[in-house]
This record gives C-alpha cells, sequence and structure tokens, in this order.
C-alpha cells in the first residue's frame, strides 16, 4: 500500500499495532523505551517487514541500553537536545512543541546536532503564525507533524511544508483484540488511488 506522505507511529508496544501498521504502509514504528525492552522489541519486530524501527526516548529515560535495540532511529524529546552527542551514532528525531521551537532551534545549532527530522506538536491554532514557523522549521530538518494535538483537518495539514505525520499506537484491550478504528480512518485517507 502507497501512502500520499510519510507516515511514523510511536508508542507501539504490541504485535497487534506493528502488524496492523506495517501492513497500512507507515514507513517508521516508534517504540517507547520504558514500556518495551530489547528482548519484546526483538520479539514484535521479528514478525514484521516493511517500515524502519525506532527507540523514542523521553527525558529520564535510561538511553544505556540502546544498542542492544539494534536500531538505526532514535526519537528524543527536546528536553535531551543538549545531550544529542550520545546519539551520533543514530539518525535522529526531536520531538518539539511549535511554541518551543525558538528556544530548541539555539540549542540545536550551538550542539551541531545531524537531525533527520522534526516531530511537531501542539500548534498555536493561528494557522499564519504556524504556517510562518513551519516554514522555519523546514529550513533546518524535514518535519513531521503530530497528527493527534493538531486542530486543523487532515486537508489543511497537509497543506503545510511537511515531509509526513507523526500518529500514536493504541495498547490492546487484550492480547491480539485492538481497536484501529482511530488509526485507520488516517490511514485510508492518505492511500495512494
Amino acid at each position: 500500500m502507497l501512502l500520499k506522505t510519510k507516515v511514523k507511529v510511536g508508542n507501539i508496544t504490541n504485535l497487534s499495532d506493528a502488524r496492523y501498521c506495517a501492513g497500512m504502509g507507515v514507513d517508521w514504528l516508534g517504540f517507547p523505551i520504558e514500556s518495551v525492552n530489547p528482548k519484546t522489541f526483538a520479539e514484535i519486530t521479528s514478525w514484521v517487514t516493511g517500515p524502519q524501527f525506532m527507540i523514542e526516548l523521553k527525558a529520564g529515560a535510561v538511553p544505556g541500553i540502546l544498542h542492544e535495540y539494534g536500531v538505526d532511529w532514535i526519537q528524543i524529546d527536546s528536553d535531551l537536545v543538549s545531550e544529542v552527542h550520545a546519539f551520533n551514532n543514530f539518525e535522529l528525531i526531536i520531538t518539539i512543541s511549535i511554541a518551543n521551537w525558538s528556544k530548541v532551534k539555539d540549542q540545536l545549532k550551538a550542539t551541531n546536532a545531524k537531525v533527520r527530522y522534526v516531530v511537531v506538536t501542539e500548534l498555536s491554532g493561528d494557522y499564519e503564525h504556524d504556517m510562518y514557523t513551519l516554514k522555519e522549521i523546514a529550513n533546518s530538518a524535514d518535519i513531521l507533524l503530530d497528527l493527534e494535538s493538531s486542530r486543523y483537518t487532515l486537508d489543511q495539514i497537509l497543506k503545510f511544508p511537511i515531509a509526513g505525520l507523526n500518529l500514536t499506537g493504541n495498547a490492546e484491550m487484550k492480547p491480539g483484540l485492538n481497536d484501529y478504528s482511530q488509526l485507520s480512518e488516517i490511514l485510508e485517507k492518505l492511500e495512494i488511488d
């Protein structure tokens, strides 16, 4: 299946989500380090082909075991920007809110970090302001816009200068049983006819 734009689905904690998203043609699956240990990660990813895998780190997470996951991609919160040197061996994605961009961009310049993508969250709701800021961010790195925290329609979002979307997986109701209605609605709209 081909999608109109790049898609990363984060917070993957179970095989059901991973296989569903892979089948829908997403580009990346993100696994939160605090919920998925290296053994569980290996068990899930051994059943999935297609997307690239990444580990999602939040402030306070212990990145010492990153090598045990065997991934190329790491996603970090903007609180960890001062520590980007610890992630030099990885393709880097940083999560920022649009309001924090001016602070984060100066920190990034100071570290000379090689950031491939920025996941932008919490848009202001002022279309002109958001468009201006997203254009500025796009001059530094490709943008994956977090759909959950946006107040815009999918059609409006796809007019922004973005490389793709950031979506979120769900917790299973019980093993093998999950509700994909939220993900499927978006992914089906992104399908290329």
